[in-house]
């Protein structure tokens, strides 16, 4: 299995080094996390070694050279094991959809939006710098 540590953002691929593709498929795994510690990119992917060889190089130096595979070419293989920590940080808990059509779409899903009234009702030392402020958040 070849693990990414980092996609190429730009392209929003990912660069394979030729040296680590498989005879007949290779299975990648992408490990970036974000912010929050959370897997941008929870599965293990596949793709085959014909597919990879139609890609263009990148040669990095006279040592590597690198096929760049757009991420939404792989195909999901399996899930990746979070960690309960992980799981319990997600927004889903851990549950996954199958993932592919944010990929393809990079979408972000931003989540609910919060008034500040509703914000400082959750975060007791946010109501109290709001209150040493001054400030009265609106109320629907």
């Amino acid at each position: 299995m070849v693990s990414i540590k980092y996609p190429i953002w730009k392209t929003k691929s990912v660069g394979i080094a030729e040296h680590k593709i498989g005879t007949f498929s290779t299975d990648i795994e992408i490990t970036y996390e974000d912010h929050f510690g959370n897997r941008v990119f929870p599965h293990i992917y596949t793709i085959k070694t014909d597919k990879i060889r139609k890609y263009p190089v990148q040669v990095v130096n006279e040592h590597l050279r690198l096929r760049i595979v757009p991420i939404a070419d792989l195909e999901i293989k399996s899930e990746a094991v979070l960690s309960p920590a992980a799981k319990a940080m997600t927004r889903t808990g851990g549950k996954t959809d199958d993932g592919l059509e944010n990929i393809k779409s990079w979408k972000r899903d931003p989540g609910p939006r919060l008034s500040l009234a509703e914000i400082a009702e959750q975060n007791p030392i946010i109501k109290k710098q709001m209150e040493d402020l001054g400030i009265k958040p609106r109320t629907k």
